[in-house]
């Protein structure tokens, strides 16, 4: 079976990167042809081993090249870099044939259910439905947040499948078909107590309401 799955890049050493890391790995490990399509790799190295029948294919779009602009600056080259991206997707698509074609909520959502290509076409989310709203952007770019949460409703009917990690995200979605909540996996190290002195826990994430780490604290 060929599993493709598409992101902006593999670089970073954050959540998604990591969950994807570890479930490409597992694929490839137990017979699965997998391959990881990239817009903003740009040549970096990988925030995370990759097993090497893992096969990778970076696009080059560049999105991340007008972040921090101003909105003009997004709206005049987005559908320019969405033209390229949808004609290099395509054919890449048409030479691997994939059986399963994955989104990770990318920029390239939109454009994944409009390419023909055999297989099924699944959808994941991992961040929160109202992320784009817990920034509370003012003015023209809180407009656009809004149009652009709400628009997503319609947008994932169009896979075959939508993934949340949470049962309480999933409700938030609403009665969308071929939903589904698959938590987050983790691979736990082996560790020995240290009982020579007292423990000490860190955690390391975002400052913000959906990492709950108000509620690890009262948890300890």
């Amino acid at each position: 079976m060929r599993i493709v799955y598409n992101i902006a890049g593999m670089y970073r050493p954050s959540g998604m990167e990591k969950v994807l890391t570890d479930k490409a790995n597992w694929l490839a490990r137990h017979g699965y042809e997998v391959t990881i399509i990239t817009t903003e790799q740009n040549g970096r190295p990988d925030a995370f081993v990759l097993d090497d029948t893992i096969s990778r294919r970076d696009l080059a779009i560049g999105y991340e090249d007008n972040n921090g602009g101003s909105l003009w600056d997004k709206v005049i080259h987005y559908p320019k870099k969405q033209y390229l991206h949808r004609k290099r997707l395509t054919q890449v698509l048409s030479e691997i044939r994939p059986d399963i074609t994955v989104s990770m909520f990318c920029n390239d959502v939109n454009l994944i259910p409009q390419i023909k290509c055999t297989g099924k076409k699944v959808l994941e989310v991992h961040f929160s439905r109202y992320k784009r709203l817990q920034y509370g952007r003012k003015g023209l770019w809180g407009l656009v947040d809004r149009i652009r949460s709400n628009n997503e409703i319609q947008l994932v009917k169009k896979y075959d499948r939508f993934v949340t990690l949470t049962g309480e995200d999933r409700s938030l979605w609403g009665d969308v078909p071929g939903i589904c909540t698959i938590p987050n996996g983790i691979r736990l190290p082996e560790l020995m107590p240290d009982t020579e002195r007292d423990s000490t826990v860190i955690a390391v994430g975002r400052y913000m309401q959906q990492k709950g780490l108000d509620r690890m604290i009262d948890a300890w």
